[in-house]
């Protein structure tokens, strides 16, 4: 106990109470190796005794000239009987002598006391214990550019046949949906392709849902550039490969801030009194007719779309007035 707090008290907390065990250990074993080697001895020396006890007996009377050869015979039986006790001995000072460097080579972690106390290995190559981990290293060189990441966004250009700069047709067509009297049916307004593809199919009416084209409700009020009413609208899916998301910001014809603008308009809908309902679309503020055509089909239909004050705030908001909207990309 007093070396143990000797340790301690010189160098506090440096010494845990694994390395106390290992010190316990070690003195267990050196304390073991010490009684082997003392009954070893001490067997040897009974050895000895008691070969030697009973000739002796038989010497005393001899001529000296006998008693030396006698003597030498025995002797070399005597230590033709000790070696292998010897070799079982020096067998077993080896296995203690492995236990004990194992005990004693100090491990990553140790004190540098612990260390100088306990010593390294001498017939390491001459190497001490390893140390800490040394601070991290600079940073190597730039790596070649990898591929270009699938990216890429789609958005539908409501009322156009064209895309704006920079951004990619993927098709165009014209815009289609339920008709305005219906209940039943589809509530989104699809872009459909100029030129349709079918598989399996079976012509004439099967009571099936119905897919009407669009067409402009402008009689009252018409802002766009063009006299557009009773047309239908065309559509185009445009690709924007740089930019990963798209918005369509009701109310306003900017974007927010950090965001690019591919197109503003109108928003445009089916009218608020009849059967069939219809989702908001943002139609190009320079809309134009699907191939030139005044068809007046009244399928489906687009009509612009006015602020209510009664529920929406009346300022900023103003009764009646058409919303505008705004297609973002970023």
């Amino acid at each position: 106990m007093k070396t143990k707090e000797l340790i301690f008290s010189l160098h506090g907390n440096e010494f845990s109470e694994q390395l106390t065990q290992r010190f316990i250990r070690i003195y267990t074993i050196m304390l073991i190796t010490s009684v082997l080697v003392f009954a070893t001895c001490f067997t040897l020396r009974e050895i000895v005794a008691t070969e030697e006890t009973p000739e002796k007996k038989g010497l005393e009377d001899a001529p000296a000239a006998e008693i030396l050869p006698e003597r030498q015979k025995r002797s070399r039986e005597n230590i033709t009987n000790v070696i292998p006790n010897l070799n079982n001995v020096h067998q077993r000072l080896q296995a203690l002598e492995k236990k004990l460097e194992t005990l004693l080579r100090p491990k990553y972690g140790d004190s540098w006391f612990s260390s100088y106390f306990l010593g390294g290995n001498g017939r390491n190559n001459g190497r001490g214990i390893v140390g800490p981990p040394g601070p991290p290293g600079k940073d190597g060189a730039v790596g070649k550019p990898g591929q270009p990441g699938k990216s890429g966004i789609k958005y539908v250009r409501w009322g156009r046949a064209t895309c704006p700069s920079g951004a990619q047709i993927v098709y165009k067509g014209l815009i289609g949906g339920g008709y305005y009297l219906y209940q039943g049916g589809g509530v989104d307004y699809l872009c459909l392709p100029s030129s349709p593809k079918y598989d399996k199919y079976k012509d004439g009416g099967q009571n099936s849902g119905y897919m009407y084209g669009a067409e402009y409700q402008v009689s009252t009020f018409n802002p766009f550039k063009k006299n557009l009413h009773d047309h239908h609208a065309p559509c185009v899916v445009c690709f924007v490969k740089s930019r990963a998301s798209m918005l369509m910001m009701p109310a306003r014809n900017d974007c927010p801030s950090g965001w690019t603008e591919e197109y503003h308009g109108y928003l445009m809908t089916a009218y608020h009194n009849q059967k069939k309902q219809h989702n908001f679309i943002c139609v190009d503020e320079d809309a134009e007719s699907y191939s030139g055509t005044r068809a007046k089909k009244h399928g489906a239909l687009l009509y612009p779309v006015e602020g209510v004050c009664n529920s929406l705030p009346c300022r900023p908001y103003v009764g009646g007035r058409e919303l505008t909207c705004a297609v973002c990309t970023k």
